[in-house]
């Protein structure tokens, strides 16, 4: 679930949120003199590892020659940098908001716009616990490929090009290119919604492993769902 953060609070003297978007944007690895080149005190740091949010990387294979630490996000670090400071939204709001996810679900799966479509999806968290005001609405889906419409393989891949290139993007690398259909889904869930958190079934399921939360399903066999929880839990038992 998304931690809801004040955007007023500051961390060694650093506004939370330029803190929040840095590691982001490091994507949680990273070396600790990148942060005084960044003009952030070197103490922020010391600060985020007494909280919790980051840990050192004692893998040798993370060293280099320069002689400072390399550091990467905890679990309660990555909830950290999904934080949202977005205000607080009615409940009746938010059930606009869902209801208007589950019409652009079905527009994605019955569209040929999109190249994947969504087989599981479910609301948890604030949402489903109730309450006149919440934080955000955690919003959890599973995709897979159009194949039949698309193709295996190099078909795969050339309507991935094809599909990119007619949208007008530019890969920064090559997995900007093969991460596509799925994020052209995450972004059209998303609509542009701070108030809408999205995650993967994965993250889902591991958070149910440790801690039963009430869910709804929108999209996907609930039977099977819960049968993938129980799951998840003996495998961490065992």
């Amino acid at each position: 679930m998304t931690l809801h953060l004040d955007s007023k609070e500051k961390i060694a003297s650093v506004p939370v949120l330029k803190v929040r978007d840095t590691l982001f944007r490091w994507c949680g690895c990273f070396r600790a003199d990148w942060l005084t080149d960044k003009g952030l005190p070197a103490r922020l740091c010391d600060e985020l590892l007494t909280r919790g949010y980051i840990k050192k990387k004692i893998d040798p294979r993370c060293s280099d020659h320069s002689g400072f630490d390399w550091f990467d996000l905890t679990d309660m670090g990555r909830q950290f940098v999904r934080a949202s400071a977005a205000p607080r939204i009615k409940l009746s709001s938010a059930a606009k908001t869902v209801e208007a996810l589950g019409r652009r679900i079905e527009e994605i799966n019955t569209s040929d716009e999109y190249m994947v479509r969504v087989t599981e999806a479910v609301i948890f968290g604030s949402y489903i616990r109730g309450g006149d005001r919440i934080g955000d609405i955690d919003f959890a889906f599973r995709t897979e490929r159009k194949s039949e419409k698309f193709g295996t393989n190099s078909d795969w891949d050339r309507a991935t090009e094809k599909d990119f290139r007619a949208c007008g993007r530019i890969a920064k690398s090559f997995l900007d290119e093969l991460s596509w259909p799925d994020m052209k889904v995450r972004l059209r869930l998303k609509n542009r919604q701070r108030t809408i958190s999205l995650h993967v079934m994965d993250e889902f399921l591991a958070l149910q492993r440790k801690s039963a939360t009430p869910f709804t399903v929108l999209m996907g066999d609930g039977e099977q769902i819960l049968t993938d929880i129980q799951q998840r839990k003996l495998a961490f038992n065992d």
